[in-house]
């Protein structure tokens, strides 16, 4: 991760995550984000790309009785992905900290998208998603 100041307020947070588990899983996740704040508001914007190899136990169909592999299993988490996410924070102050003790409030709008594809799992070959939230922050 790293993140640079482009100016007063500005900045630019790239990163990338690569890892591999004991199932021998490999994973790759690649992410910009733009974050610009002020005293009053504050947004984030980014886009994250994720990919990542099946378990060494997954199969996209299962021909055999279940008792002849030493692990069986449906589940599209455990096979190939290929993820998008884009995202979209803001922040504004609703009520301002007055003294050196003070808190303030702010209220935050959280919108997220994502779209996955699952290469070869015939029960779901990809999902599309959408979260929103609204809420109240205190920053001490």
């Amino acid at each position: 991760e790293w993140l640079h100041a482009l100016g007063l307020g500005v900045g630019l947070h790239p990163e990338l995550r690569v890892s591999r588990d004991t199932w021998h899983m490999d994973s790759l996740s690649a992410g910009l984000d733009l974050r610009i704040a002020d005293d009053t508001w504050r947004m984030q914007a980014g886009y994250r790309f994720y990919l990542q190899s099946k378990a060494n136990f997954f199969e996209d169909k299962y021909v055999h009785a279940a008792s002849t592999y030493a692990y069986y299993t449906s589940d599209k988490e455990l096979g190939r992905q290929v993820g998008h996410v884009l995202q979209l924070d803001l922040g504004f102050v609703v009520s301002d900290a007055h003294g050196a003790n003070d808190s303030r409030t702010l209220l935050t709008l959280q919108l997220e998208a994502a779209h996955y594809n699952y290469p070869g799992f015939v029960l779901l070959p990809s999902r599309e998603s959408l979260f929103a939230s609204i809420g109240l922050a205190w920053e001490l």
